[in-house]
């Protein structure tokens, strides 16, 4: 914490969200954003993948009731785990009960 805080000035802020769900995000100046078509070079030259997806608020929209993922989510996921050479993770605050 005090580290991060000795380097707040140089670091570039945004802030994410609303209400209860506002954020502050603080990043390096040389952080930056990969472009779709580094991340699609990246993943055709790697032999393993594995693949981290968040469920609420990637898998899921935060403000969805029915939080059961529709078939488009389900194909996609079919998609990724047919390929012997991922290795695909459902990250999720929740619990197993509540996700079924």
């Amino acid at each position: 914490m005090e580290r991060t805080c000795q380097d707040h000035f140089k670091r570039r802020c945004w802030g994410i969200g609303s209400g209860f769900g506002f954020r502050v995000v603080a990043l390096d100046p040389n952080f930056s954003k990969f472009s779709i078509a580094t991340i699609v070079s990246a993943y055709e030259k790697d032999k393993h993948k594995a693949i981290l997806l968040d469920y609420d608020g990637t898998l899921m929209t935060q403000t969805s009731i029915d939080k059961t993922p529709s078939e488009q989510v389900i194909s996609m996921l079919n998609t990724l785990c047919a390929d012997k050479n991922n290795s695909a993770f459902i990250v999720s605050g929740r619990g197993m009960e509540s996700l079924g």
